[in-house]
């Protein structure tokens, strides 16, 4: 599956595909620069095939260089749960590279981690490994990276649920054994739940921080595929009028107006928009009539 158009079911990575930007406008949302900051070069950018990446030119050997998921975008985990994590990373000639899932605890400061090497080839671009969750941890973290001299162009990025370590028949790599009879009885069985469980629903909670003239402009894209409902709260903190309007998009470039009348918010109140239709990607117009505005714009959904 060596494909840099893959979906992943589940993943639960903000921003995996570095599809829009973080309050500066130079970094990918959710993610930073970590290793490597003062000897390497990042660039967002877009490669020859229109993919949104992270490029890191690495220009020593043994000093690592690496970007990391903000600790406000960290991913809740439970103890021995079997989790996929994998990249699609496109370098030029081969060269060494390492994803590590790093697991934090809500009760205490000290950091476990996993490390994948990888071997990169020109000719793949899909890299994956299975990590497995220690006791004691609450959240999860991705870092990529490497620690050669190179450059490696990071094109999206996935960690998806697996099974339950216990319950199902595995290979080193966590891959279900289906091979036999067995195996498939065994998944077929009903299950015992014993006690309690909490069901964790994806959610995003995003705000920003705009102001508004006469020229109409645009929010930050959001992604809200793995959504069920979301909404538009705008805030306008400003002296006049603005007039806002939701857009949507399949593929972050071609854009449609929702099919609703545009909303003005009187300066000094709040609107909240809700919206009539579904795409994958979201956004909301906004302007004012005369003079400027600030607005105070939150995107909050849960699947």
């Amino acid at each position: 599956m060596d494909s840099m158009c893959c979906e992943f079911e589940n993943n639960q990575v903000f921003n995996h595909m570095f599809a829009f930007a973080d309050k500066t406008g130079a970094f990918p949302a959710g993610w930073q620069k970590y290793r490597g900051r003062t000897t390497a070069d990042f660039c967002w950018e877009m490669d020859d095939k229109k993919n949104l990446c992270v490029k890191i030119k690495n220009p020593v050997s043994r000093l690592p260089a690496s970007i990391c998921q903000e600790r406000p975008y960290k991913m809740p985990v439970y103890e021995k749960q079997v989790w996929e994590v994998g990249a699609a990373i496109k370098v030029d000639y081969v060269m060494s590279a390492t994803i590590k899932v790093h697991f934090l605890s809500q009760y205490s400061s000290r950091v476990l981690y996993t490390s994948l090497d990888f071997m990169l080839e020109p000719e793949r671009d899909f890299y994956c490994g299975v990590v497995t969750v220690p006791t004691g941890v609450d959240y999860a973290l991705i870092e990529i990276g490497t620690s050669e001299a190179g450059t490696l162009s990071i094109i999206d990025t996935f960690f998806t649920r697996v099974f339950p370590v216990e319950k199902y028949a595995m290979d080193a790599r966590g891959r279900l054994n289906i091979n036999n009879v067995e195996s498939v009885t065994r998944i077929l069985e009903p299950v015992d739940v014993n006690g309690t469980f909490e069901l964790v629903r994806p959610t995003r909670d995003f705000s920003e921080d705009v102001i508004a003239d006469t020229t109409e402009r645009s929010s930050t894209m959001q992604d809200v595929f793995h959504l069920d409902t979301y909404s538009f709260c705008v805030i306008n903190q400003g002296a006049v009028d603005a007039v806002v309007k939701i857009q949507l998009s399949p593929n972050g470039i071609n854009w449609l107006e929702d099919q609703i009348d545009d909303d003005q918010i009187e300066a000094g109140q709040m609107k909240i928009l809700v919206y009539n239709r579904f795409a994958r990607y979201v956004r909301l117009r906004y302007r004012t009539n005369s003079g400027t505005s600030i607005l105070s714009i939150y995107l909050q959904g849960q699947g």
